[in-house]
């Protein structure tokens, strides 16, 4: 059995696309999130309750023709390779 694992990102700053871009970029990031977490054995790594109140990412490198869906993608990976590292060291 999975163990419950719940995600909650309250705020996402997301400068320099318009909004359509922005709706297009959240539904890829949680589908790719979704997708890691199901597949990328976070569960393994986040052994207790974990909080962590503020996450910097790296900044993403996007060509003017990266389609918003790319760049949801990109960001979700960020933030799993985040949650991993962070699990790793602050639990």
């Amino acid at each position: 059995m999975k163990p419950n694992i719940e995600l909650n990102i309250d705020q996402l700053v997301l400068e320099g696309f318009s909004r359509n871009e922005a709706y297009a970029i959240t539904q890829s990031l949680q589908a790719e999130l979704h997708q890691l977490i199901e597949n990328g054995r976070l569960e393994n790594t986040l052994t207790q309750e974990y909080h962590q109140q503020k996450m910097t990412l790296n900044p993403i490198s996007t060509l003017a023709n990266t389609r918003p869906e790319g760049v949801g993608r990109q960001i979700a990976q960020s933030i799993f390779s985040s949650l991993i590292q962070n699990g790793n060291t602050n639990l």
